[in-house]
Parts: C-alpha cells; structure tokens; sequence
C-alpha cells in the first residue's frame, strides 16, 4: 500500500493549527477544484479538507485518485 508520503506530484499547505483535535467521522468531505491553463496543458487539482484545513494539489486526476484510495485504505484499517 502506498502512503501519503510515498505519492508523487503532489503537495500539500496546512495553515496555522487551531490547536483543536480533529474527531473520527467516519466520512471524508473535500472541496475539489479541477482546472486547465489552456489546451495544452495537463488538469490541475486542488483538494481542500474543511475538517483539517489542509489544501493537496495534485498535477493530475491520477495522482488524486492514488491519494483517495491512501485516505479510504487507511479508513478501512481503522487507522
């Protein structure tokens, strides 16, 4: 299983910390951005986490895909 550290092309800003512990939810919500600079570019992603207030950007749909399947395996493990 791939880990969070281990994906390329991605990275990732987490803003100053509220000092709040983040509860289990047992669901994910993300705010997700999908863009193109022209029509020769490649998709750009931008994931934002309201829970945690992270922001991920990835340089590919792929990438986000690996990222996913790395938050639902860890959820699944009940880590």
């Amino acid at each position: 299983m791939t880990n969070l550290t281990q994906l390329s092309n991605y990275s990732t800003h987490t803003p100053h910390s509220s000092g709040k512990p983040v509860s289990v939810r047992g669901y994910h919500a993300f705010l997700l951005r999908v863009w193109c600079e022209d029509e020769n570019s490649t998709w750009r992603v931008q994931v934002d986490n309201p829970h945690t207030s992270e922001t991920f950007f990835f340089s590919s749909i792929e990438n986000l895909f690996a990222f996913l399947d790395v938050i639902i395996s860890k959820e699944k493990e009940g880590k």
